[in-house]
């Protein structure tokens, strides 16, 4: 017996022709030539079931005054086959199933160390029976298929557990590309908005420069008539000094006059004073519009300064508006370029995933051809 030894026993039994004395004491056989080991990795193999002819194989072990003895000693395990569907591979399918159960239920190959162990007893008790040399050739072939089938069944599963696997992984994979693509879609999206976000902050700063180019002409125009309203002011005070001026020597005319009022010609005298009196009148009228056209004049200039300092707020307002657009746009072009940059990354990692995606298919199809060549081995 080679290393690791069988997985199960099969103990193959013909439904439907008489039950030999042999076939009886096959698990006694088993039993004393393998031990008890052997008979918890039996399983009871009934063919021929169309020949039951409508009874059920349950119920037919039911009646048997052999077989429930022989089920219970294997533990309840046994399968039956049709053998006139040989098409169906279900029933084979099912027979892996429950064989490869008894390795999940923790039961290991019966090991050669168990055979020695058993045939040293033996050997001390006469040594092995020598049953039916067909009986004994019939369970070492079946024990070689079931080994070679566990191992087939084994590999078939490895298989499909792999492409399973595999599948799941594309899944992820394409997820992955979708979730990728719509976040592109998205930083596409932001990019377009801080485009037209960036092309209105420079339609207003184009508006805001215009506008500070037309208040600084108005500055201009205002300094210029501040100029002139300060040299208007000048010739103004020129002329009222020279007005103040001659109303001195006209009171001193007066003083004159006044003393001549005692000469002769005091009634013509009286007259020039009553003249000079009107022209200083006149003189005095004439200053007194020259000191409201000053005043008016120095309200016109304050007026004009006034407007010039509000024109020179306006305008600092306006640099500093144009300056935080000007910081935002810089701002919004980094923003810009960062989103560029993961752009052209997840495009990246697009293209790769999609690669990885390309190379999990080719696998999964080499694992599919090899498992599909595998189910032609079994069959």
């Amino acid at each position: 017996m080679s290393a690791p030894g069988p997985h199960v026993f099969l103990l193959v039994i013909k439904l439907g022709v008489r039950f030999t004395e042999e076939e009886r004491n096959s698990v006694q056989w088993i039993q004393e030539n393998f031990g008890k080991e052997a008979l918890l990795r039996t399983i009871i193999l009934f063919t021929h079931t169309d020949l039951l002819k409508g009874t059920s194989l349950k119920e037919y072990i039911k009646k048997s005054h052999y077989l429930p003895k022989i089920v219970d000693s294997c533990g309840g395990r046994y399968h039956s086959v049709n053998n006139e569907d040989r098409n169906n591979q279900h029933q084979i399918t099912e027979l892996l199933q429950k064989m490869n159960a008894l390795g999940e239920n923790g039961i290991m190959h019966y090991t050669p160390e168990m055979f020695r162990t058993i045939q040293t007893e033996i050997t001390g008790k006469g040594g092995m029976k020598k049953p039916n040399i067909i009986h004994i050739l019939s369970i070492t072939i079946l024990i070689g298929v079931i080994f070679l089938g566990t191992q087939q069944w084994n590999k078939e599963d490895k298989l499909k557990n792999e492409i399973q696997h595999l599948e799941k992984k594309v899944e992820q994979l394409i997820r992955m590309i979708e979730d990728s693509k719509q976040e592109e879609k998205q930083l596409r999206n932001e990019l377009s908005l801080i485009e037209e976000y960036e092309k209105n902050q420079k339609n207003k700063l184009e508006e805001i420069e215009h506008e500070e180019m037309q208040l600084r002409k108005n500055i201009s125009q205002n300094e210029e008539d501040k100029k002139n309203q300060k040299n208007k002011l000048k010739a103004t005070e020129k002329e009222e000094k020279q007005l103040k001026d001659k109303l001195p020597q006209t009171d001193q005319e007066e003083v004159w006059l006044d003393n001549e009022l005692q000469s002769k010609e005091e009634l013509q005298q009286l007259q020039k004073k009553l003249q000079q009196e009107e022209n200083d009148y006149q003189l005095e009228q004439q200053l007194l519009q020259k000191e409201e056209e000053r005043i008016q004049q120095k309200h016109k200039l304050l007026d004009k300064k006034k407007e010039t300092f509000e024109l020179t707020k306006k305008l600092l307002k306006l640099n500093q508006e144009k300056h935080q657009i000007k910081n935002e746009l810089v701002q919004k072009e980094q923003e810009k370029q960062e989103l560029q940059n993961k752009i052209q990354q997840k495009e990246h990692e697009n293209k790769n995933l999609e690669k990885e995606l390309e190379q999990e298919k080719n696998e999964k199809e080499q694992l599919e051809n090899k498992l599909s060549e595998y189910k032609q081995t079994l069959h």
